[in-house]
């Protein structure tokens, strides 16, 4: 306005269309010298000068006024005031909103026997005095899981690492895990080696130590493959690789959000799930299971339509910041009671960029305290892995208003935690 003094006169939606257009024309008979101009704010879809008034939240009119520093200032504070108290009621109703749902979410797994306080506390408390990891239900299956388990990647699917990944393998045995999570595309590129020739080096890894120890573990792998003929090649490779006679768990690995218009393939004669029933018929696997990280509709309506055993997904702090897993899909498997596995717990250790957003012991006390059966971790070394141990032992569930605190403290960096849904790249070694 070039210095010239000037007023804000609000009129409120509660204006009739007519006492509006009264005030319009009333406008328009101002003098031109002292009208500046006016300005309509309406809803969004409603355009035009006279149309704007039927959605109208306020007439804003700008014009000459020797007392702008006075009431100018006046108006426009009250304006700012408005906007201020009206936007901090919302987050207060939001953040009430969520913490209600924390803890319906929390509750659902304490009725199902999920979570570590659904029972009797005394043998928790004895159970981390004789340093063993807490168990829980992996859903319909009967199995009496470890809270922690082991994801075998990083170090147990790159090739050259033979050595460690054996180390690794015997010392979570050695410390009370009882679950292994691997995969028929497990295997890092390395140097001139690309990512088809590497695949099934976890496999063949997490073989070494099976040949002695099969029946210390629960052991699951995957197939990414979606027809029966492929699916069934697979398995093969996998329980040679593995040197097992069977799978405990056999699940469809990565399903995307684009496949859910396709989804009819996997149920076709040639599709993946009758490569799975019949695997299962013939004592080549016992349950069945899949597992996704990028699009929870597509999950829900999988488990919605087949009665899978056991799901693993990908859910971290930061997940209720886009398409969450934990409102959208993990109410249904629990409904469902279904084997629960996290992932993606640490974000393959993102949580620790920007000075540390979180530690590991609060990414994996957020998930354990949801109603999941247990975590995978891909490791480096042995000192990740007992750190992991460690704390799974002295895990003790956090309250919803912790939790609420935790997705605070990432909210700023949740597109570098959620790379798997899309929002940022993914780790170069990936």
């Amino acid at each position: 306005l070039h210095g010239r003094p000037w007023i804000i006169v609000w009129a409120t939606s509660k204006s009739t269309k007519a006492e509006a257009m009264r005030l319009e024309k009333k406008l328009k008979n101002l003098s031109r010298e002292r009208l500046i101009g006016f300005i309509l704010k309406h809803r969004e879809g409603v355009a035009g000068p006279r149309r704007c008034y039927q959605g109208a939240k306020g007439l804003i009119v700008i014009y000459k006024c020797k007392y702008f520093y006075i009431l100018g200032t006046l108006f426009f504070c009250i304006f700012i005031l408005r906007f201020f108290i009206k936007t901090t009621t919302m987050k207060q109703k939001n953040k009430a909103s969520r913490r209600e749902f924390l803890r319906k979410i929390i509750a659902s797994g304490v009725m199902l026997g999920l979570a570590p306080y659904a029972g009797n506390w005394q043998s928790i408390a004895s159970s981390s005095a004789r340093g063993k990891l807490p168990l829980r239900p992996l859903g319909k299956t009967g199995y009496q899981v470890g809270i922690y388990s082991l994801g075998a990647q990083a170090a147990i699917e790159t090739p050259g690492k033979e050595k460690l990944a054996e180390e690794l393998l015997n010392r979570a045995i050695d410390l009370g895990i009882n679950y292994i999570d691997t995969a028929a595309a497990y295997g890092r590129a390395l140097g001139s080696m690309t990512r088809a020739d590497a695949m099934g080096t976890s496999e063949k890894n997490v073989g070494i130590v099976m040949k002695t120890r099969r029946k210390e573990v629960f052991l699951a792998s995957k197939t990414h493959d979606r027809s029966y003929d492929g699916s069934m090649r697979l398995l093969e490779t996998s329980l040679k690789n593995l040197q097992t006679d069977h799978l405990d768990l056999w699940q469809i690995h990565n399903v995307r959000g684009g496949e859910l218009k396709n989804l009819d393939r996997f149920f076709a004669p040639d599709g993946v799930i009758r490569a799975m029933e019949k695997a299962r018929s013939e004592g080549m696997v016992r349950f069945l299971g899949i597992t996704g990280h990028e699009n929870a509709e597509v999950l829900r309506t999988l488990i919605e339509r087949y009665p899978f055993d056991n799901i693993l997904m990908a859910v971290n702090a930061a997940d209720k910041f886009h398409d969450s897993f934990i409102e959208n899909l993990l109410p249904v498997a629990v409904e469902k009671n279904m084997g629960i596995v996290g992932m993606k717990i640490p974000a393959r250790d993102r949580i620790f960029a920007h000075g540390g957003i979180i530690s590991m012991r609060e990414a994996m006390d957020y998930v354990l305290t949801l109603p999941v059966s247990t975590v995978v971790v891909g490791l480096d070394n042995i000192e990740e892995l007992e750190e992991n141990i460690r704390i799974a032992r002295e895990f003790t569930p956090l309250t919803a208003d912790d939790l609420l605190a935790i997705e605070e403290k990432v909210e700023p960096y949740y597109k570098d935690l959620l790379f798997f849904r899309g929002l940022s790249d993914w780790p170069a070694d990936w």
